[in-house]
């Protein structure tokens, strides 16, 4: 068997799609072709890695149908052309693939957006369950924090500047878990999202505004904050500020 025969192959070959004759002949081509071998290995990478990375929708029944009819009537030898052709561009871009996840894995991820932390606020104010740990003392709420995630976010007492600690919750946020630090000015209630985010500090930028809520966003020790809050921009921007100082101290 030649590379130019095995290479039409390779694509029912990693689906175990082959009968016994041509597998053996393949396997037997693949085993003295080191080119060929990495074009399967990199194909079964690919398969591997789209069923890990890609979310699965299963098809409507109705397109299943439509599909299941084109194949019965195109036949076995229009699909083993159509993998022939796809099998060398596919081998290239799963080399392709690889390097984009190795990228991505390798670079921090992005910033959770800035509505997604209002909605957040909401739905704990609607639903009434602002803290899961409902302390004043963060000698409580910080061990509390390092049972439910895997990294120890600062929780200041700020009391005696007007901002006292109602608590803590954890959340699902930017798709990873972050701590939320609970605070109150007055009836307003002040939500400090925390996850690491390494980088170098930056200091409280100015309030964006979200559905009549402000946001104010920083990074400080390798952390990112994000806090929300109905409270008005000057006071918020006081908290912020008073919130970076204090976890700058050990």
């Amino acid at each position: 068997m030649t590379c130019a025969e095995a290479t039409e192959l390779l694509g029912a070959l990693a689906d175990g799609e082959l009968e016994p004759a041509r597998r053996d002949a393949a396997r037997t081509h693949l085993a003295g072709c080191a080119d060929c071998a990495a074009r399967l290995r990199a194909l079964r990478a690919l398969s591997a890695s789209l069923s890990a990375e890609v979310p699965y929708h299963r098809a409507p029944a109705e397109l299943r149908g439509r599909v299941a009819r084109a194949l019965r009537g195109s036949g076995r030898p229009a699909l083993a052309a159509w993998r022939a052709r796809l099998a060398p561009g596919l081998a290239g871009a799963a080399v392709g693939f690889a390097c984009a996840l190795f990228v991505l894995r390798s670079s921090p991820p992005p910033r959770p957006p800035l509505d997604e932390a209002v909605s957040l606020h909401i739905r704990a104010m609607l639903s009434d369950k602002l803290v899961a740990v409902e302390s004043s003392d963060h000698h409580t709420v910080k061990p509390w924090f390092s049972r439910h995630v895997d990294f120890s976010p600062p929780v200041p007492d700020l009391a005696a500047a007007g901002f006292p600690l109602q608590g803590g919750r954890v959340e699902a946020y930017g798709g990873r878990r972050a701590a939320v630090s609970v605070y109150a000015r007055g009836r307003h209630v002040i939500d400090v999202f925390n996850w690491p985010e390494p980088g170098a500090d930056t200091s409280p930028a100015p309030a964006a505004e979200q559905r009549g809520y402000h946001v104010l966003s920083w990074r400080e020790g390798a952390f990112g904050y994000r806090a929300v809050s109905d409270l008005n921009e000057r006071e918020l921007t006081e908290f912020a500020s008073l919130l970076s100082e204090a976890a700058k101290k050990p």
